[in-house]
């Protein structure tokens, strides 16, 4: 690449991300708005019809049971331990609280043919990139990752599947990540069916589940932070791995403008 064009992409790089930093403050205060319902959205799910690979092919995720096998990032193949449900339902009156708007994952944003198709997810559902864990809501771009008005949905159901130990697999062939048991953010008892788990598993999880992966953006100061470092990296680079693999996608994602 020329020193012209490193230049260029350097300063669109800083353009970008101190816009997403007035975003960012901006989307802070709006949180505040319907926080039951955002509260209960930090359970990274997919939504209804996404596609899982297991041995036999793809399927749609509210098809599978307990028992059946799924496809790991590692060419395992392991059995679905629970599947995790919540439904969401408004009037045609109202429009959805933004933290229950699936986020959408357009055909290849990720990589060539990754995914294969529209993935639709919660805002803190985690993708594998770079071998990072990336929540959905720190990728969004307005383009190739933005969030889904949902116009369409009267109701939205999200699911999501939980293996014996926190893994990654296909969902519309792009690496995300399974139910990972948490104390605070993703606790059993935010899904609409957790008294099965409970009745299967027990009523209590006493330490979190430790991440596959390792995960980015723990708040919001830590997005703001990453901000400043990818908006000042053309003259003093001290990104980390996960503000690298957002500044990838989100140069990618020009392509989708």
């Amino acid at each position: 690449m020329s020193q012209q064009r490193k230049d260029t992409s350097g300063w669109k790089r800083t353009r970008r991300n101190i816009l997403a930093f007035g975003g960012i403050l901006a989307g802070a205060s709006l949180s505040r708005l319907g926080t039951k319902n955002a509260n209960a959205s930090k359970v990274g799910c997919f939504l209804r019809g996404t596609r899982i690979l297991t041995p036999y092919g793809e399927r749609n995720i509210e098809d599978l049971q307990i028992g059946d096998l799924v496809v790991t990032a590692n060419g395992q193949e392991k059995p679905i331990q629970w599947i995790g449900r919540r439904v969401y339902s408004r009037t045609t009156e109202r429009d959805w609280v933004q933290a229950i708007k699936p986020i959408r994952i357009a055909r290849g944003a990720l990589g060539p043919d990754v995914p294969r198709r529209d993935l639709f997810v919660s805002e803190y559902h985690c993708l594998l990139i770079d071998d990072v864990l990336m929540r959905a809501v720190d990728l969004l771009n307005g383009s190739s990752i933005a969030r889904h008005s949902a116009v369409e949905l009267c109701e939205i159901e999200y699911l999501h599947i939980k293996l014996a130990m926190h893994d990654v697999i296909f969902a519309e062939g792009a690496p995300s990540e399974s139910l990972r048991l948490q104390l605070d953010e993703a606790s059993i008892e935010r899904f609409d069916n957790f008294v099965e788990y409970e009745r299967l598993y027990g009523s209590s999880v006493t330490f979190p589940e430790m991440p596959c992966a390792p995960i980015g953006f723990g708040g919001g100061r830590e997005r703001l932070r990453s901000r400043v470092r990818s908006a000042v990296s053309p003259w003093f680079d001290r990104r980390n791995a996960f503000d690298k693999a957002r500044d990838r996608l989100e140069e990618r994602a020009q392509g989708f403008l």
